[in-house]
This record gives structure tokens, sequence and C-alpha cells, in this order.
């Protein structure tokens, strides 16, 4: 799917891959997806030890029962995949991000393909968003999200489309979590819940 901008910038959103593009506002050509491993295949590129952001993917969770981890289960495409799941654990979250080089007032796309295998039984809420930071140390100046999407038992692509960098951003990261906090359960157990990433 190509987006055209208001300013005039065309941006592509890639439907076979996570796309994370940036461009700036006028430019007027399709934008590379600049993530490292956007299809989670290289165990180096997987990460939880913090900082530098750029140029990998850092996976995190809030509790002993909630886990982000490269496997093998469903792939999307390729041979790997992430799993978010909490078990049971109300107030935690589990999720993985990857930041990118920004200016202010670029335009990003991001998007991931997600699913479930608790289809009418996810007792997590989801949460994807694009936020920019002031470098790997700076908190969050803003975010952008789409939080609304409930993954299904197939695959499909959660997005955002021109969300742009503020000023003082030098960082845009893609995130997406799932989390206890409340506003489920989805039809299923509370707090107890698995959701796949591939392709951003």
């Amino acid at each position: 799917m190509i987006v055209k901008s208001r300013q005039g910038s065309i941006c592509a959103v890639a439907m076979l891959a996570l796309a994370f593009v940036c461009a700036p506002a006028m430019a007027n050509h399709l934008s590379p997806n600049v993530l490292v491993d956007p299809s989670f295949e290289d165990p180096g590129a997987f990460t939880t030890d913090g900082a530098p952001f750029i140029g990998s993917w850092e996976a995190f969770a809030g509790s002993a029962n909630a886990s982000s981890t490269r496997v093998t289960t469903m792939p999307r495409t390729g041979a790997e995949h992430v799993d978010l799941t909490i078990d049971g654990d109300d107030g935690s979250f589990a999720g993985v991000f990857q930041a990118v080089a920004v200016t202010p007032g670029q335009r990003v796309n991001a998007g991931i393909w997600h699913k479930t295998p608790n289809t009418g039984l996810l007792g997590v809420g989801p949460e994807f968003r694009i936020e920019f930071h002031p470098g790997d140390a700076g908190g969050e100046i803003s975010r952008v999200e789409n939080n609304g999407v409930i993954p299904t038992d197939e695959y499909s692509l959660i997005d955002i489309v021109g969300a742009v960098a503020p000023a003082g951003a030098t960082q845009a990261r893609i995130v997406y979590a799932i989390q206890t906090f409340g506003g489920e359960p989805h039809g299923g157990v509370s707090s107890i819940g698995t959701v796949f990433l591939d392709d951003a």
C-alpha cells in the first residue's frame, strides 16, 4: 500500500514485512524498511541488555510469568517469530521494541503482523505504538498509538502511518506489548494470553 501525505511525501507501508520507514516530510520517493532483522531471524539482534536501542530488538517483561522470546512455533515467514505471553499475572506486561534514528519533522510509518493462538480467549491487552525519544537515556517526548486492534488466529497487519517526529526527537521506537493493567479480558481468562509477532 502506498500512502501520500498532505505534504506530498510518499511512504511505503510494506505489506510483506513489518514496515518501519522514515521519510522527510517533503520527500518524493519510496522509503526502505530501516529496521534491523524485521523478521526476528537473528538471535544476535534480539536482546534484553538495555541501550543502545538502535540496531536490535529489545525484549522486556514485567513479572516472572511474563515473557518475550523468539520461537519457531508459527512464523508468518522465515523460521522464527516473537512470542509474547503473560500467564496469570495482573498488572504485568511483555513486549519488544526497536529504535531508529529520526530528525524533527520526519514522518514515520510502522507496522507489524500479529496473531494469537487464544482466539476468543485473549485475556491480555495488546498495545502498538511509536514513541519519540531524545536518545537512549531520554524520557519519552510523545507517542502515537494504535491499540484497538485485537489479533485473531490468522496473522494480520497492524500499522501506524504518518507519525511526525516532534522537536527534540532523535529516536523513534516501534513498540508492541501486551499488558494486564485493565481493559481485558477479550472473552478469555483474565491475565492469561499469548500474541505472536512477525515481519515488522
